[in-house]
């Protein structure tokens, strides 16, 4: 399993708008395994980019902003950014930052393979 869990992203975590910006508390995550894909969408020239990540809860290693349990919101204002990345005030202009459009929990099996399934476009 080390083998494959061997990359590093930052998830954004919106908290709302203070002063009229955007304000988001930052979360590393070690040891997880995520899939990029580009490419357009059949028919048009509009970009279909996605991210997949995977979390495991025992191999993953995850810094939360409060110490607090990992958790994704998929209304898409949650951003994910491959690599480890600190505050930043606008995490969409990162090179490789997605919003988090889906999120799958599976915890079935022995809790080796327990993980979280992320999908961000």
């Amino acid at each position: 399993m080390s083998r494959i869990l061997h990359k590093e992203a930052t998830l954004y975590t919106y908290l709302g708008e203070i002063d009229r910006k955007a304000a988001y508390a930052v979360s590393t995550m070690r040891n997880v395994y995520y899939r990029e894909s580009a490419g357009i969408t059949a028919g048009n020239t509009s970009p279909s980019d996605s991210l997949t990540l995977y979390v495991f809860d025992r191999q993953s290693k995850v810094t939360t902003f409060d110490g607090g349990d990992l958790s994704f919101h998929d209304d898409g204002t949650d951003i994910i950014v491959p690599g480890i990345h600190g505050a930043v005030e606008n995490p969409l202009k990162l090179e490789g930052a997605r919003k988090v459009m889906s999120v799958a929990r599976f915890k079935a099996g022995t809790p080796r393979m327990w993980h979280w399934k992320v999908v961000a476009k």
